[in-house]
C-alpha cells in the first residue's frame, strides 16, 4: 500500500442542538454550589504552647509507663508488648521474603511454588480499596512459614486465647498472602476465595499412620488475636523419612516419594490445562470520548495494516470515528508532520484494549506514536450504550466459565485423589510385606518431621495457620537470666522451643523474674533471648534438661552470650541448631 497522508484536525464543531441541550446555566451553578463545603476556621497555634504541650505529653507518657516497685511482671510485659506492632520481627532485615507471581486479575490462574504448595486464583477476584474491580496484572506475594525459625524471624505471637484460657499453637504449616497493583494493596472480593494447598510439616512418631488432626486459624491483627475459622484436609505429602530404615524399605518409600510427586505435578499441569482449555471470553472495548485538548485526526483504515476486524466493525458501525494521541507523550502536531509534508506509508500495532502504535513511514524515516480510536458526541453516547450491553453479556460469560471450569476442576480433583490411593496402598502393602519379612523400624517410636498437604480456602488475605492448640501450662517457674559476664538481661524478649513442638514461645524478660512456662516436659528445650545489641544468650537443650530435673529448681539460669554477627537466616539456624 502506497498512499499519502496529511494530518488535520477532524473535531466536528457541536452543533445548535447539543449547545441547546448543554444550556441550563441555573442547573449547572446549583451543582456548582451544592458541592462547595465550608472552609474549617484556620486556628493559628503559638509555637511555645505546642512546646508546652508536647513536653506535657512526653511527660505523661514517661510517667505513665515509667514501673513502679510494685508493678507486676504482667504489667511489665503488657507495656512492653502493647508498645510495639503486633506482628514485629525482632530482626527486620532477616525477615523471611514472600515469592511473587505475576497473575492476570481478570483471567486468574493455577500457581505453584518452589515448596510443591500451590494457589487456585478465580476470575476477577479482586477489588480496589474503593471496591471497584481491578484490571490487568496484579503481583500475589505468597510467603510459607513452617518451623520454628520462620516463626522467630517473622515475629508472628504463636499464643491463642479463647474462652479466657491461653493457648501455645502448634503449626502444620503458616502462609501469608496478599496482592499488590502498581505498589497498592488490592482485597479479595467478597464472593471469592483462593483455594490453597499449603506444603506444611509436622512432627510425629515414625509409626504414626494419620496426621493429627489440626484447625485452621486467621490472625487477625485489628483483634490481636488467632481467630478459628474451622478445621482443615490434610493428608500425607510424600512418604515418612527415617534413617535407620533397611535399604530396601528406603528404597520403597524414595520410590513413592517420586511417584507422587510425579503425580502431583501432573495434577498441576491437568489444571493448568484446563485453564486453557477454557479461555476466557474477549473482554468488550470501553469506547473512549475525544479529548478536546488533545490533537485528533482522521485514518483510512481501508487498506492499513495491522487494522484488526473488531476495529473495522466499530469503523464500519461509527463512521465518524476518530483517532487522538494517547496522552504522556509530549509531541506536538508537527512531530506527526513528514519531512516531505506527507507519509508514504502507516501501519497499526494493537498494544491493549485501549491504544494502538501507528507506525509513520516516509521513505527511511519511520515515526511511532501511540494513538487511541475515539468518538464524539451522540456517536459515544451510543457506543457507551451498547458497551454496556457487551460488559453484562461479557459477564455472564465469564461466570459460566467459572462454573464449567470448577465442575471440571472437582471432577479433576476426585481423579486424582483416587489415583493417589490406590499408589500409596500398593507402596503401603509392599513395605508391610518386607517389614513382615523381619525388616522393620530400628526405632518406630521415634520422632520424625513429615510432610503434609493441608488444603483449605482463603476468604481474606493475610496470615493463615494450621494449628492445634497446645495443653496449658504444665509447669511454671519464675526465674532470672543472666549472660555468662554475669549481666542482668532485662526488658526484652526470649523464645522457648520444645524440638517435638513445631511452633515457639515468645516471652518478656524481667530482671524481677520471668514466669518459664513449660507447656510439654519431653522432649528437647532449646531457650534463647534477643539482647538489645541484637546478640543471642543462648541455653542449649542439655543445660535446660539439667536445670529443670534437677530436685530444686535454681532461680537464675546462665545464657551463653553468643559474639557472632546475625547476618542472615542461615547464622540464626546454625546458631540455635534448628
Amino acid at each position: 500500500m502506497s498512499k499519502r497522508y496529511d494530518f488535520r484536525d477532524r473535531i466536528p464543531p457541536l452543533s445548535s442542538e447539543e449547545i441547546t441541550r448543554h444550556k441550563d446555566f441555573d442547573a449547572l451553578l446549583q451543582a456548582f454550589e451544592g458541592g462547595r463545603k465550608p472552609e474549617a476556621p484556620v486556628r493559628r497555634l503559638r509555637p511555645w504552647v505546642v512546646a508546652a504541650a508536647a513536653a506535657a505529653a512526653l511527660l505523661a507518657g514517661y510517667l505513665l509507663w515509667w514501673p513502679s516497685p510494685g508493678t507486676s511482671y504482667e504489667q511489665l510485659a503488657e507495656a512492653f508488648f502493647s508498645s510495639r506492632p503486633f506482628i514485629a520481627p525482632p530482626l527486620p532485615e532477616l525477615e523471611p521474603p514472600s515469592e511473587v507471581v505475576t497473575v492476570n486479575a481478570e483471567q486468574g490462574g493455577v500457581y505453584e511454588f518452589s515448596s510443591g504448595s500451590r494457589i487456585v486464583v478465580p476470575t476477577a477476584a479482586f477489588r480496589d480499596d474503593k471496591g471497584r474491580l481491578v484490571e490487568g496484572e496484579i503481583q500475589l506475594h505468597f510467603r510459607e512459614l513452617l518451623d520454628p525459625v520462620d516463626f522467630f524471624l517473622a515475629g508472628i505471637p504463636m499464643g491463642y486465647d479463647s474462652a479466657g484460657t491461653h493457648y501455645l499453637l502448634e503449626s502444620a504449616g503458616m502462609l501469608e498472602v496478599y496482592a499488590t497493583q502498581n505498589g497498592q494493596r488490592v482485597s479479595l472480593a467478597p464472593d471469592k476465595e483462593l483455594l490453597v494447598e499449603l506444603v506444611g510439616r509436622v512432627l510425629v512418631p515414625a509409626d504414626q499412620t494419620e496426621p493429627p488432626p489440626y484447625n485452621v486459624y486467621y490472625l487477625d491483627p485489628a483483634e490481636g488475636n488467632w481467630v478459628y475459622r474451622g478445621t482443615n484436609r490434610t493428608k500425607w505429602f510424600g512418604s515418612a523419612s527415617d534413617a535407620d530404615d533397611e535399604p530396601e524399605i528406603q528404597s520403597l518409600m524414595q520410590e513413592r516419594e517420586e511417584q507422587l510427586q510425579t503425580l502431583y505435578r501432573q495434577k498441576t499441569e491437568a489444571l493448568e490445562e484446563l485453564e486453557r482449555r477454557v479461555p476466557p471470553p474477549p473482554k468488550p472495548r470501553a469506547p473512549q470520548r475525544a479529548d478536546r485538548n488533545a490533537l485528533v485526526f482522521e485514518l483510512d483504515l481501508s487498506e492499513m495494516q495491522g487494522a484488526d476486524e473488531e476495529l473495522l466493525a466499530f469503523k464500519r458501525e461509527f463512521q465518524g470515528m476518530l483517532w487522538q494521541l494517547a496522552p504522556g507523550q509530549n509531541l506536538s502536531d508537527q512531530d506527526l508532520v513528514a519531512p516531505d509534508g506527507s507519509w508514504d506509508d502507516m501501519r497499526l500495532n494493537p498494544i491493549d484494549e485501549l491504544e494502538y502504535e501507528l507506525v509513520l513511514i516516509d521513505k527511511e524515516v519511520e515515526r511511532k506514536v501511540r494513538v487511541r480510536p475515539v468518538l464524539t458526541g451522540e456517536d459515544f453516547d451510543k457506543a457507551q450504550q451498547a458497551f454496556q450491553s457487551k460488559m453484562q453479556t461479557w459477564q455472564r460469560q465469564m461466570e459460566e466459565r467459572q462454573a464449567r471450569i470448577e465442575q471440571e476442576r472437582a471432577a479433576l480433583e476426585a481423579e486424582f485423589a483416587a489415583r493417589q490411593a490406590a499408589l500409596e496402598k500398593e507402596l503401603d502393602e509392599r513395605i508391610a510385606r518386607l517389614r513382615a519379612q523381619g525388616l522393620d523400624y530400628a526405632a518406630n517410636r521415634a520422632i520424625i518431621q513429615r510432610k503434609v498437604l493441608n488444603t483449605f480456602r482463603v476468604t481474606s488475605l493475610g496470615i493463615w495457620n494450621y494449628d492445634k492448640p497446645l495443653s496449658p501450662i504444665l509447669a511454671r517457674n519464675t526465674v532470672r537470666f543472666k549472660d555468662q559476664h554475669g549481666r542482668l538481661l532485662d526488658n526484652t524478649q526470649g523464645w522457648l522451643v520444645n524440638k517435638n513442638l513445631n511452633t515457639v514461645n515468645r516471652f518478656f524478660v524481667s530482671a524481677k523474674g520471668t514466669p518459664l512456662i513449660i507447656n510439654e516436659p519431653e522432649g528437647e528445650h532449646l531457650l534463647w533471648i534477643l539482647t538489645s545489641e541484637n546478640k543471642i544468650a543462648l541455653l542449649p537443650p542439655e543445660r535446660f534438661r539439667t536445670w529443670f530435673e534437677a530436685p530444686e529448681r535454681q532461680p537464675e539460669l546462665v545464657l551463653t552470650l553468643v559474639d557472632e554477627p546475625l547476618d542472615s537466616e542461615a547464622d540464626i539456624r546454625r546458631i540455635l541448631n534448628l
